[in-house]
């Protein structure tokens, strides 16, 4: 990854990283999450986002390279946020029985859904992509880098023309775990 690319990019809740000319290994805090549900007093925001302000329509793609000894619940991907409250995020995550899913979250006011989609085949690095046009968001990914799937269309009703995107890590659980973002794109 070149470094121009990320020097306009900022962490809300940084973690420990390494990086160099060519590698950017992120080490989450254990415990840490990004999910609310105002309705059940659940608010989790302490997840690790490293982004970049957009104030019209764009297109962000970030690429992680995916490791076998990920932790159940722990994540890394693609991140697009309003606020704490309004937000989207995709990323692959492991579930109990050890097979993979893509997960999408959209938060709105508050109150965070997610829609998994069993995913059986995936390379050793995941792409996921962000568009947004007049006010619509779309997530995509891609196994290869280059043909992305769309996946989710939605709109963030307090979105008024300023979000912050980026790619995004957490690990719910208590175990160690890092991984290594390769790219990203805007």
């Amino acid at each position: 990854m070149l470094l121009e690319a990320i020097r306009d990019f900022d962490w809300l809740n940084e973690p420990d990283f390494h990086l160099s000319t060519d590698s950017f290994i992120v080490i989450p805090d254990k415990k840490t999450d990004f999910w609310q549900d105002v309705r059940h007093g659940i608010s989790r925001d302490n997840g690790h986002f490293f982004f970049t302000e957009y104030t019209r329509d764009f297109n962000i793609t970030v690429k992680w390279k995916i490791d076998d000894s990920q932790p159940i619940g722990a994540q890394c991907g693609l991140m697009g946020r309003v606020d704490e409250h309004n937000w989207c995020k995709i990323s692959l995550t492991r579930k109990q029985d050890q097979s993979w899913s893509l997960a999408t979250t959209v938060c709105c006011n508050g109150v965070s859904d997610m829609a998994l989609v069993p995913i059986a085949v995936i390379s050793d690095q995941m792409s996921y992509c962000l568009e947004s046009f007049q006010g619509e968001f779309c997530l995509s990914y891609s196994l290869n880098g280059k043909d992305f799937v769309r996946i989710r269309l939605f709109q963030l009703p307090v979105f008024r023309g300023k979000i912050r995107a980026g790619a995004y890590i957490c690990n719910p659980t208590v175990e160690n775990f890092s991984a290594q973002l390769l790219e990203i794109k805007r």
